[in-house]
């Protein structure tokens, strides 16, 4: 999603975009507090202008189940986006695409969340609201929107309205 990352940019945020070298939902998160970490450090050559105390996540798929974890382990995120789905677990949970995960541990939500999901209709539209109603349990602001004639990769910025539904 470097296209997100641009975009922030461009509007004057200070973006640290990470890309684990394995993708698993451990190395996500490493990596994304990893990214934190720099912003904080005098290796970062905008270290005056970043507001550590005002970091929030964003990712797509994979990457934006992994930060349910980053949210409950890292204090420093204030906030947390999720492209296609935001979920219980970074394993996953009935919403995500194919609908097919199963997710242990439950994670607590700690700060504010925004899903926004695909109806690929694979997945029944009330199982995209699972993290949405587990935020909401946890008196935890969040929002959830689910997009319809959408598909999994439209927040990878190769796909359009028009694209096969279904994910692969």
């Amino acid at each position: 999603v470097e296209w997100a990352a641009q975009r922030l940019a461009r509007e004057g945020y200070i973006v640290s975009h990470t890309r684990p070298e394995r993708a698993s939902e451990e190395e996500y998160s490493v990596d994304a507090i990893s990214g934190i970490d720099f912003l904080s450090s005098p290796q970062n050559p905008v270290a005056a202008q970043a507001l550590v105390s005002q970091v929030g996540v964003c990712g797509w798929s994979l990457g934006g189940r992994s930060l349910v974890l980053t949210q409950e382990v890292d204090e420093r995120v204030k906030c947390l986006v999720a492209w296609d789905n935001l979920a219980v677990s970074e394993k996953g949970d009935g919403g995500s695409p194919l609908g097919s995960n199963r997710p242990q541990p439950f994670r607590r939500p700690r700060v504010p969340a925004m899903g926004q999901a695909s109806l690929n209709g694979l997945t029944p539209s009330d199982a995209k609201l699972a993290a949405w109603k587990w935020w909401r349990q946890h008196d935890i602001p969040a929002f959830q929107v689910v997009f319809a004639n959408s598909n999994h990769f439209w927040w990878s910025g190769t796909s359009s309205a028009s694209s096969d539904t279904n994910c692969s």
